[in-house]
C-alpha cells in the first residue's frame, strides 16, 4: 500500500457512530451527447463516499494511473471489503439504458472486482446490487469495462455507483463515465431471426356470456349412444364430438375426422374461438384429394368448468361453423396471484386477473371486513371453479367465517387455505396458526385443501443460493402430532415459500476491451440462483417432506423498463415450476398494466407462460453439456417439461451475446409452436407448424434438430405434440456448430428424422 498517497486514503472509519466522509465537489457536467458524468480522480476523491474496515483501504493514488497524475485505488483483506460509492447518478427516466465505462487494473492476483448501483447513504456502505464482477486478471494491465444497464430511479433515493474489492483483492479504478443511451426495443435492434414456421395467429375469445343458440351451421348424427356434430363447406365433411372434456392447461386434442370428397387437394383453416383463457392458434392444414384426415384440434383453456367452444372451418372464403361444449377440469401447476393484505376484490376483478391465466389467487381474509368476506364467499359458493381461491386468514382463526367458504357444496370450488403469518412471527407461533386452522377446518370439512404457513427465504450471497432461516425447518409444518396423522400423511398439501426481494436494476451488455466476456455474465448467473429452488428441493427430501411448493414471488422492485420485469418475473416463474409447484403466485401490482404500456409486456410474459407451463411436470436433461443445461450459471439455461402427448423446452443465453443452438430431438414432433419473449424488437413473437417439417439447414446438415438464435435476455419456448412423448423426448440442447448424431445403421430401415429429410 506505500503507492497509496498519505493524506489521500478515504478511509471509513467509525467515530461515535458517525462514518467520517470526505466531500467535495466532483461531479463535471458535459454537454449533450458526451458523458452525462465524469469522474477523473485529479482532484481527489470528490463526492465519492468510502467504505472499509479492518485492514481494507479505499483511496487515491499515484501509482501508474490510466490517465492523469492519479486514479482510486482499493484494497480489500481477507474478511474486509473496500468500497467506493459514487455521488448520484444523474438518472432522469426510470428504466432508460445507461452505459457506464471505467478503466480498472488489477494490482494482485486475489479477490474480485464488482460493479453496482445502490441508493446514496452516508451513515454505512449501502446494499448494492451487483451487475458485474470479475475474478483478476492473469495481468496488471488496464482495461476498459463498458456496462449498459437499466435501472430504477426514485428522485427521493437517487442511485450511486458501486465498486467493491473483496476476499483480498487490490485493484486501481480510472476515468469512470457514465452514458445516457437511446431506447432499445426498436425493430432493427438485432438482426431478425429466420422464421421457423407461419406467425401463430390467434383469434378474438367469445364474447362474455356467448350461447350457440343451436347447431351453427352443424348437424347432429347419432354414433351409438354418443351423438356428432357434421359440418360441410367446400366439399369436404367435417365431424366432431358435441361434447368433450380437458385437464386445465394441456392442449388436449378434439378427435376431428375430415373428409375430402373431392378431386383436388385443398388447404382445411381451422379456427378455435372460447372464453378469454383459451388460447388456440389458427390452423391450416392440407387436404389431399379423395382423402380421409383424423386430426386432434387443440384446445386449451387455463381456467376450469365449462364453456361453448365455437370451431370453424374454412377453405377460400366459404366457411362453416360448429359449437361444442368443453369441460376442464384442474391440474397443477398453475400461475396466480396474490392480492394485499386488505384489499378484497369483487368477482369481476377476480375473473379480470382469471382472464390473463392467474387460475389461482390468493386472497388475506379479514374478519372483521363482513362485505368483502362476501363477496368471497359469493365467488366460492358459485361453484364455478373458474377461479380457485387460496384463503389466508390472520393467525389461522377460520371461525365465525361463512359456512360457504368452510363448507363449500361444490367440490370444484372449494378453497385452499394457508394461516397468513408475517416474516416477524416466529416458528412456534406460526405452526400453531396452521394447526389452530386446519383442526377448525377439519370440524367442517373432511377434506380440507390446507397449505403450510409461508417460508420466507434468505438469500445467501456467501453460498450463492437461497436458504431457510434457521428457525424454520421443513419438519416445522408436520402436522401429524396436532392433527393424529401418522405415516407420509403430513396434513397439508403443499409448503409455501416466498422468494426473497430480488433486484431492480438489471444488465444488458458487459464488455472487456471491446469485447463481450466468455462464459455466462455474473448478474444472470447471480439472478438465476437468487430464484432457483434447488436447494429447497433438497432440503425438503433431507425433511421426507415430499411435497409441492407453493411459491410467492414479491414485487421485482421494478427496473421501470416493464420489458425487463417480465422477462426477470418469466425465468423466475420456470425456475420455480421446474422444481414441483402447485401454483407459483406474483403480486398482483405486479401484474396491473403500466399506465403507458398497451399491450403491458409483464401480462403478456405472465399469460403466454402461463399457457406453455400450467399442468406440466418437469423432467431431468439426460444429455446437458459443459455450456448448456439445466444450471443456473450455464452459457444456456434450459428446462424440460411434459404435458400429455406434449414436450415443452424452455431455454435463455446467459451470456452477453446471441447463440446458435440446436434442439435435439429424440421423438417425432408433429406440430410444433415457438414463443419468444424478446427484449428488442417485438416483446411477444409467436410461430406455429400445423404439421412439423425440418428446416432447410437441419435437412442439410442431416440432423435431428430444431435450429435457433438465442439472443442476450430473451426467454424461448418449443412446445411440440409429440409422436412417443417419453421422458427423453428431447437429447438436450447444444451449441448448433457441435450437435452431432451419428447412429449404426438399422436392419429395420431409416430413422423417422431420416425420412423426414427428403
Amino acid at each position: 500500500m506505500d503507492a497509496i498517497e498519505e493524506g489521500c486514503v478515504i478511509r471509513a472509519a467509525m467515530l461515535h457512530g458517525i462514518w467520517v466522509v470526505m466531500a467535495a465537489l466532483g461531479l463535471v457536467a458535459v454537454s449533450c451527447g458526451a458523458p452525462i458524468a465524469h469522474w477523473g480522480f485529479e482532484n481527489g476523491p470528490g463526492e465519492w463516499l468510502s467504505f472499509a474496515d479492518g485492514d481494507a483501504t479505499a483511496g487515491i493514488s499515484a501509482d501508474r494511473p490510466a490517465v492523469g497524475q492519479k486514479c482510486a485505488r482499493l484494497a480489500s483483506s481477507a474478511d474486509d471489503e473496500a468500497m467506493l460509492v459514487s455521488p448520484p447518478l444523474p438518472l432522469v427516466e426510470a428504466g432508460k439504458p445507461f452505459d457506464v465505462e471505467l478503466r480498472f487494473r488489477a494490482n494482485n492476483q486475489s479477490g474480485p472486482l464488482r460493479i453496482g448501483v445502490a441508493p446514496r447513504q452516508t451513515d454505512g456502505p449501502p446494499k448494492a446490487e451487483t451487475l458485474w464482477q470479475r475474478s483478476a486478471p492473469a495481468d496488471t494491465k488496464w482495461h476498459v469495462l463498458r456496462l449498459t444497464a437499466v435501472a430504477p430511479h426514485d428522485p427521493q433515493r437517487p442511485l450511486c455507483l458501486t465498486i467493491t474489492s473483496s476476499g483480498g483483492g487490490d485493484w486501481s479504478v480510472d476515468d469512470v463515465a457514465v452514458k445516457a443511451k437511446p431506447v432499445a426495443h426498436v425493430p432493427g435492434s438485432v438482426p431478425p431471426h429466420e422464421a421457423m414456421a407461419q406467425a401463430a395467429v390467434y383469434p378474438e375469445p367469445l364474447p362474455e356470456g356467448w350461447e350457440p343458440g343451436g347447431l351453427l351451421d352443424a348437424r347432429k348424427r347419432a354414433v351409438g349412444d354418443k351423438a356428432e356434430l357434421i359440418v360441410d363447406v367446400a366439399g369436404l365433411q367435417i365431424s366432431i364430438p358435441e361434447h368433450a372434456s380437458c385437464r386445465r392447461g394441456f392442449r388436449t386434442g378434439i378427435d376431428t375426422y375430415c373428409s375430402n370428397r373431392g378431386t383436388a387437394d385443398k388447404v382445411l383453416e381451422v379456427i378455435v374461438q372460447g372464453p378469454p383463457d383459451m388460447r388456440v392458434p389458427k390452423w391450416s392444414v392440407p387436404m389431399a384429394a379423395k382423402k380421409t384426415l383424423h386430426l386432434r384440434v387443440p384446445v386449451q383453456r387455463l381456467l376450469t368448468g365449462d364453456c361453448w367452444v365455437k370451431m370453424s372451418f374454412g377453405v377460400k372464403g366459404e366457411r362453416a361453423a360448429a359449437p361444442l361444449r368443453l369441460h376442464a377440469e384442474a391440474s397443477y401447476p398453475v400461475l396466480g396471484c396474490t392480492w394485499p393484505e386488505g384489499q378484497q376484490p369483487d368477482a369481476g376483478e377476480l375473473q379480470r386477473m382469471g382472464a390473463l391465466g392467474a387460475a389461482m389467487q390468493q386472497l388475506i381474509i379479514d374478519p372483521t371486513d363482513a362485505e368483502g368476506v362476501q363477496r368471497i364467499a359469493d365467488v366460492v359458493r358459485a361453484g364455478s371453479g373458474a377461479i380457485e381461491c387460496l384463503l389466508c386468514p390472520p393467525g389461522g382463526v377460520v371461525d365465525g367465517l361463512p359456512a360457504a367458504l368452510l363448507s363449500p357444496e361444490a367440490s370444484a370450488g372449494k378453497p385452499c387455505w394457508s394461516p397468513h403469518t408475517s416474516p416477524a412471527v416466529p416458528v412456534a407461533e406460526a405452526k400453531a396458526a396452521l394447526c389452530r386452522m386446519a383442526t377448525s377446518l377439519y370440524k367442517h370439512d373432511e377434506a380440507p385443501n390446507v397449505f403450510s404457513f409461508p417460508y420466507w427465504l434468505a438469500w445467501d450471497a456467501a453460498e450463492g443460493s437461497l436458504r431457510l432461516p434457521a428457525e424454520y425447518p421443513p419438519a416445522a409444518t408436520d402436522l401429524r402430532e396436532c392433527l393424529g396423522r401418522s405415516g407420509d400423511d403430513w396434513g397439508v398439501q403443499s409448503l409455501v415459500l416466498s422468494l426473497p426481494p430480488l433486484p431492480g436494476a438489471a444488465l444488458l451488455d458487459a464488455q472487456v476491451d471491446g469485447q463481450r466476456e466468455e462464459g455466462a455474465a455474473s448478474y444472470w448467473a447471480d439472478f438465476n440462483r437468487r430464484t432457483d429452488l434447488a436447494s429447497m428441493r433438497a432440503a425438503a427430501r433431507q425433511a421426507e417432506a415430499h411435497l409441492p411448493f407453493t411459491v410467492l414471488v414479491p414485487d421485482l422492485a421494478g427496473s421501470g423498463d416493464r420489458r425487463m420485469d417480465a422477462l426477470k418475473l418469466g425465468k423466475a416463474i420456470v425456475n420455480a415450476v421446474c422444481q414441483g409447484s402447485t401454483a407459483v403466485l406474483p403480486e398482483v401490482a405486479l401484474l396491473e398494466a403500466a399506465a403507458d404500456a398497451d399491450p403491458d409486456p409483464v401480462s403478456q410474459a405472465f399469460t403466454a407462460l402461463a399457457a406453455e407451463l400450467a399442468g406440466t411436470t418437469a423432467v431431468a436433461a439426460l444429455e446437458p453439456t459443459d455450456t448448456m443445461s439445466s444450471r443456473p450459471d450455464a452459457e444456456v439455461t434450459y428446462k424440460l417439461f411434459l404435458r400429455g402427448n406434449e414436450g415443452i423446452a424452455v431455454m435463455w443465453n446467459n451470456t452477453c451475446g446471441p447463440i446458435e443452438v440446436a434442439a435435439g430431438l429424440r421423438s417425432q414432433p408433429v406440430t410444433v409452436k415457438l414463443l419468444r419473449l424478446a427484449y428488442y424488437g417485438d416483446f411477444v413473437q409467436e410461430e406455429f407448424q400445423p404439421v412439423f417439417k425440418l428446416s432447410a439447414k437441419a435437412k442439410e446438415l442431416q440432423q435431428p434438430g430444431i435450429y435457433l438464435r438465442l439472443d442476450p435476455l430473451d426467454i424461448t419456448v418449443l412446445s411440440m405434440r409429440l409422436v412417443d412423448p417419453t421422458i427423453g423426448w428431447l437429447r438436450g440442447v447444444f451449441p448448433a456448430n457441435e450437435f452431432n448424431v451419428r447412429l449404426a445403421p438399422r436392419k429395420r430401415g431409416p430413422q423417422w428424422w431420416e425420412r423426414l429429410l427428403f
